[in-house]
Formats: C-alpha cells, sequence, structure tokens
C-alpha cells in the first residue's frame, strides 16, 4: 500500500512539474498575441505561395519563405523587428516575394501543383528550427535557407545579396564586407 501511495505522489509532482515546464516555455500569456502571428498583422504583405511562385517565374525573381510557429518568440521578434524595417520592406518588394507559412498550421497551402497543409510542407523542406528563411528561385526550387533569427540589417544585406545574383561572384562575407 506504501508503494501505490509513493507511485501517486511522484505521478502527481511529475504532472505538476510538467505543467509549470508548459507554463515557462513562453514568457507571455496566450491569447490576441497568438492571434498576431497566425494573422500576420504587421506591415509586410504576403503572397500566397502558388502566386509567389508563378510571379516569381514570371519576373526572373525570388520567393521567400518565413517559417515559424505561434510560440516561438524569435519568431515574433523577427516580425516585430526584422519584417518592418523599411530597408528590408523595400528588398523584399524589390527582389522577392514574401510567404508566411506556420509550420503548424493545418491549412491548405499548393506548391508546384500538389496540396500540402502548411505543416506538412515545412516537413517536407527538412525544416526543423524556428524560425527558418528559405529562398525559392524563379523555377520553384529551394536554393537557400537560413535558421534562426536574423537582424535587420543582415537580413537586408542577404535580401540584395540573393535578389541581385551577387552570390555568383562572391562570397556573402565579401559582399558586406565581412
Amino acid at each position: 500500500m506504501q508503494s501505490n501511495g509513493l507511485l501517486k505522489i511522484i505521478f502527481g509532482s511529475a504532472l505538476v512539474a510538467l505543467a509549470l515546464a508548459m507554463l515557462s516555455c513562453s514568457s507571455e500569456e496566450p491569447g490576441e498575441d497568438d492571434a498576431e502571428v497566425q494573422t500576420n498583422e504587421f506591415d509586410q504583405s504576403w503572397y500566397e505561395l502558388d502566386d509567389a511562385v508563378k510571379k516569381a517565374s514570371e519576373n526572373d525573381d525570388w520567393v521567400q519563405v518565413f517559417v515559424h510557429v505561434n510560440w516561438c518568440h524569435t519568431c515574433r521578434q523577427m516580425q516585430e523587428e526584422t519584417y518592418t524595417d523599411a530597408g528590408v520592406e523595400d528588398n523584399l518588394d524589390t527582389w522577392h516575394y514574401p510567404v508566411s507559412l506556420n509550420a503548424e498550421s493545418r491549412d491548405s497551402v499548393t506548391f508546384k501543383g500538389n496540396e500540402y497543409t502548411e505543416e506538412e510542407l515545412a516537413r517536407e523542406w527538412g525544416v526543423d528550427s524556428y524560425p527558418t528563411i528559405l529562398f525559392i528561385d524563379s523555377e520553384g526550387e529551394l536554393f537557400a535557407r537560413e535558421n534562426g533569427y536574423i537582424d535587420a540589417q543582415t537580413y537586408r544585406q542577404m535580401l540584395e545579396f540573393i535578389g541581385t545574383n551577387a552570390f555568383e561572384e562572391q562570397s556573402f562575407d565579401a559582399f558586406t564586407g565581412g
């Protein structure tokens, strides 16, 4: 009988610890902020993936896919700080068709004539950390990826580096003087 009581105490303690760990994963309260990430209510305009690929193909431009999840603090930080930067917005408008993809969403998305959920497509592309930025060329092929938070200055340079095809002649470090 005592071992049964001990198991209940251990199990109860484990549940409390799990609940506390889940609450501490985010420093923000759930609620309206989660809807902000899902609806992307910040300055950047987003394209549907299939439209972005079509436009990139027609204009020999790039598709930039911002892969994020709702609970990710650095994803939210990048949305609020990097994507709202005027230079980032200008470089996206000049050379890229930006797409937002929630890697946990079951919303439908079309890519190269195939239907996926956003979650399935992120998995198909091998995305396993957030945020992840994917660059897709005008033929719809995955060209490059960058994992993690990118500050506005670095991102402006990255968008220009890829948008102007400077990568054909030099490294990113040479391009940025780094």
